[in-house]
């Protein structure tokens, strides 16, 4: 009787102990499982919070070039032009005059500055307008003999804009930014600018291309900068 009452005992307690050790490590699994249930979620929300912010950048972030500022070394000693009109401005060098342009031709408004050079002889003509608009940005109706070549760019608003040289016998006319015929994109504007000679004596004798004054348009056109949106 006494064993057998032993044997009970020591069934019980093996059971009890059993049970505590099952019900130690259920909540052990128990406690794992929800730590990384809270692991998870909270990697979900740090996503979720770094979409927010990349839509919420998104929305404010800028399609258009923005006021920009130009480093003022690069044109020590230059005069400043701007357009309250259209709302931009641009950097043009010492001894240079300029003259706005507008009015209507064949039944279209137009509007450009053009710069010239101290002894007038050569100039740099530049307009800019809204995208959607009907501004004319030249005057230019026709061109002499030649061709058009492109010869690399230069940056104008953060973008690349081409440059082409007409080009007759082996010598460059004008240049155009991008075209003869066409409006280089910006944002939401569109600009067109030329290089060339006022009046010259003999089209065939002039050359534009290793001017002074060609690096000059170059320089002009980069100092852009808008200053209404």
């Amino acid at each position: 009787m006494k064993k057998r009452m032993r044997f009970l005992i020591a069934a019980v307690v093996a059971g009890a102990l059993l049970a505590g050790v099952s019900g130690g490590t259920a909540y052990l699994i128990t406690a794992g499982l929800k730590n990384q249930e809270i692991k998870d979620l909270k990697n979900q929300i740090g996503a979720l919070k770094n979409d927010i912010a990349s839509e919420a950048a998104a929305k404010v972030a800028p399609d258009k070039p923005q006021k920009e500022e130009i480093n003022p070394a690069e044109y020590e000693g230059w005069d400043t032009f701007t357009d309250d009109v259209i709302g931009y401005s641009l950097r043009y060098p010492p001894g240079w005059t300029y003259e706005i342009n507008d009015g209507e031709f064949d039944g279209k408004a137009f509007r450009y500055v053009a710069f010239m050079g101290p002894a007038n002889e050569y100039y740099v003509t530049f307009g800019l307008r809204k995208k959607g608009t009907d501004l004319t940005l030249t005057e230019r109706t026709g061109l002499g003999a030649g061709d058009f070549e492109n010869f690399g760019s230069i940056t104008v608003l953060g973008e690349k804009v081409t440059r082409v040289k007409h080009v007759y016998k082996g010598k460059v006319k004008a240049v155009f930014y991008p075209s003869a015929s066409g409006y280089f994109t910006a944002g939401d504007f569109e600009g067109f600018g030329e290089f060339s000679i006022t009046a010259p004596a003999t089209y065939d004798t002039y050359n534009l291309q290793d001017t002074p004054e060609s690096a000059l348009a170059d320089k002009i056109l980069k100092s852009l900068v808008i200053i209404s949106l």
